[in-house]
């Protein structure tokens, strides 16, 4: 989802890193990474901080089990989004610097 709001072209020549240019950082995208990454981190620490570490996983497998039952509504919500910024996303790639 964080995709739709990448305005920056990546220069796949570039011997840069991932974050090298300043313009390719982008505070929406940040953002929503951030769940991510810190949710499951989050679901295993709660279960294996008061109870098991399978307790942990299981809280893991069991948020995994609900994504892929709310996959499709997802995906839709995704593409609503990508074609509300498809015309702001080919400007910015048209302007050169």
């Amino acid at each position: 989802m964080g995709g739709a709001y990448t305005k920056t072209p990546i220069d796949l020549s570039s011997g840069k890193g991932a974050f090298g240019d300043k313009k390719a950082f982008n505070v929406k995208t940040m953002l929503i990474s951030i769940p991510q990454l810190g949710l499951p981190v989050a679901l295993y620490w709660l279960g294996s901080h008061f109870v098991s570490a399978s307790v942990g996983l299981a809280f893991v497998a069991g948020a995994g089990m609900i994504g892929f039952a709310f996959r499709n509504p997802v995906f839709q919500l995704i593409e609503k989004i990508y074609k509300s910024e498809k015309y702001a996303t080919i400007d910015a790639y048209k302007q050169k610097g």
